[in-house]
C-alpha cells in the first residue's frame, strides 16, 4: 500500500519518514552523486516542511520501499526556486498544480520494483484526483524519460533539456485525469485504489 503522510498524521509515521530520508540520502547523494544537503545520513532540504505531503510505499507496513514528495506550487518549490530556467516562460503555478520531487523506488528485491513503482505512480494520480489537481510538474533526468513515458502519463515538456551537475535534466508537466489513472492501473495490473490515509490509529 501507499500511505499518504500529511501535517495531520505525520506524527504516526516518524520511523517511516526517517527511513525515507535515509534512503533518499543513499539514492540521490551516494548513488546519483547529487550535491545536496544532508545531516546524520538523511537527505532533507528546505522543501521538507511540516506542511509537505508524501506518498510512502511500504511492503509490510514497516519497511519503506519507495516514496515521492508533493509540494503545492502556490508556495516555494524546487522548480520556482532552483530550476525556473528549465521552463520556456514562467514556471506553472496555481492551486490546481502541484510539484512532484524526490521520487525513488527501492524495494529489497529487484522483482518487487515493478509493483512498487506502479503503485507509487497510481498513488500520484489518485492523490491528484482526490485533491482536485489538474497537473503535476517535475524535473526529470533525461535517462528516466523512457520510464516516464512507459508509465502512460500524458507528459508535456516545459522546456529543452539542460545540463545540471553533469546530467541532462528537463522540466515536465503531467496531466491528471481519471482516464490516465484507469489506463495506468490496467497497464500495471492494479485492481483498485492504492492510497491509505491513517488519521488516528497508530501506523504499524
Amino acid at each position: 500500500m501507499i500511505d499518504l503522510v500529511t501535517a495531520e498524521n505525520r506524527h504516526l509515521f516518524k520511523p517511516q519518514l526517517q527511513q525515507m530520508w535515509r534512503q533518499r540520502h543513499y539514492v540521490f547523494i551516494e548513488k546519483f552523486g547529487w550535491d545536496l544537503n544532508s545531516s546524520e545520513g538523511m537527505e532533507i532540504d528546505e522543501f521538507d516542511t511540516v506542511e509537505t505531503k508524501y506518498l510512502i510505499a511500504t511492503l509490510d507496513d514497516k519497511n519503506v520501499a519507495g516514496s515521492v514528495r508533493l509540494l503545492p506550487t502556490t508556495q516555494p518549490h524546487l522548480m520556482s526556486e532552483i530550476f525556473p530556467h528549465l521552463c520556456n516562460g514562467v514556471v506553472p503555478t496555481g492551486p490546481d498544480i502541484w510539484e512532484v520531487s524526490r521520487h525513488y523506488n527501492m524495494p529489497p528485491r529487484a522483482d518487487q520494483r515493478p509493483r512498487v513503482g506502479g503503485e507509487i505512480m497510481a498513488g500520484l494520480l489518485e492523490f491528484g484526483l482526490l485533491f482536485g489537481i489538474e497537473r503535476f510538474t517535475l524535473v526529470s533526468n533525461m535517462f528516466l524519460m523512457p520510464r516516464v513515458l512507459a508509465a502512460g502519463w500524458d507528459v508535456t515538456p516545459l522546456g529543452l533539456p539542460v545540463d545540471y551537475q553533469g546530467e541532462a535534466i528537463i522540466a515536465l508537466s503531467v496531466s491528471v485525469t481519471p482516464a490516465g489513472l484507469q489506463a495506468l492501473r490496467h497497464k500495471r495490473g492494479i485492481s483498485g485504489p492504492v492510497i491509505r490515509y491513517e488519521r488516528s490509529a497508530v501506523a504499524a
